[in-house]
């Protein structure tokens, strides 16, 4: 049984930044989705590749957020069923594409696009934590 307790000073700053880099990937998706109605070429595809890019972040993020609290043989193995997660999350947006035919390269594209953000939001912004 996990008895509830408030977060140290240390897991909320964590918190603060992660929280910091997924708003910029919301702030992504926005303008992708915006791009893709002004041009006209909006379909479901941009919609799924949006969510598969947004979910995958989220997925990343909190991966690290719970790595962090964990030791690190601990944090390990946490990390690793954790990237299972995000294939099978990226597997289903990609047959979900493909069974309803909304073009699954833009399922594709958009977690490619998120995860080379994500990447450079996380060297922007690189995690401070003062113990």
């Amino acid at each position: 049984m996990r008895r509830n307790r408030l977060p140290s000073p240390v897991e909320q700053e964590l918190a603060r930044q992660l929280w910091r880099i997924y708003r910029h990937q919301l702030l992504l998706a926005l303008v992708l989705l915006a791009a893709a109605l002004v041009l006209g070429r909006f379909s479901p595809g941009w919609l799924l590749g949006a969510a598969s890019g947004l979910g995958d972040s989220f997925l990343i993020l909190w991966g690290i957020y719970r790595g962090m609290q964990k030791p690190p043989e601990k944090a390990a193995l946490y990390m690793r069923r954790m990237m299972f997660t995000r294939m099978g999350w990226l597997l289903c947006l990609t047959l979900l594409a493909l069974k309803a035919r909304w073009q699954p390269v833009l399922v594709m594209l958009g977690f490619v696009i998120f995860n080379v953000t994500i990447v450079i939001y996380m060297a922007m912004y690189h995690i401070k934590i003062k113990k």
